[in-house]
């Protein structure tokens, strides 16, 4: 597996968006988040999809 194709942990993707885990379990109920994989008790994301997730929520201002 390369470097670059590493699961991101739940921990890893709450840091990363700077949000608390409970804010993920908040946008999960409302299915606002990335797809995600489950290994045992653990949640993981492809760092692809999370990219990707990223992406769909940009936005782009507007001029004034």
């Amino acid at each position: 597996m390369d470097t670059d194709d590493r699961l991101v942990t739940l921990d890893g993707f709450c840091e990363a968006m700077s949000i608390t885990p409970r804010t993920y379990r908040n946008w999960r109920v409302k299915g606002d988040v990335p797809p995600s994989v489950k290994i045992g008790r653990r949640v993981l994301f492809r760092p692809d999809a999370v990219k990707a997730w990223i992406e769909q929520r940009e936005t782009t201002a507007k001029a004034a």
